[in-house]
């Protein structure tokens, strides 16, 4: 894997944090993945100079001067959980 400059390391094949991210929102195929890529719209939304970078063994995160958020997705959430988060983000 190839260091970049801001720390965030790229997949196989030289992929990007952003197509790591796009991957990982195809990859999870349900509520998480609708969450993540919901929150990842309204980051941009609010932030267009933010960056996204891949760490931590596949976690998702985004930066701008300092770390904004990290996009870290669990194998299982209880039913009450996804309800609250689809209400919250109205996904």
């Amino acid at each position: 894997m190839k260091k970049t400059k801001s720390g965030s390391k790229e997949g196989k094949g030289g992929d990007s944090p952003s197509r790591l991210i796009d991957a990982r929102i195809e990859e999870l195929g349900d509520w998480r993945g609708k969450l993540l890529a919901r929150i990842r719209t309204l980051i941009k939304q609010v932030d267009p100079g933010v960056v996204e970078e891949w760490k931590w063994r596949g976690v998702p995160v985004w930066y701008h001067e300092g770390m904004v958020c990290t996009g870290e997705t669990y194998v299982s959430a209880n039913e009450n959980y996804a309800t609250a988060a689809q209400k919250l983000f109205a996904y």
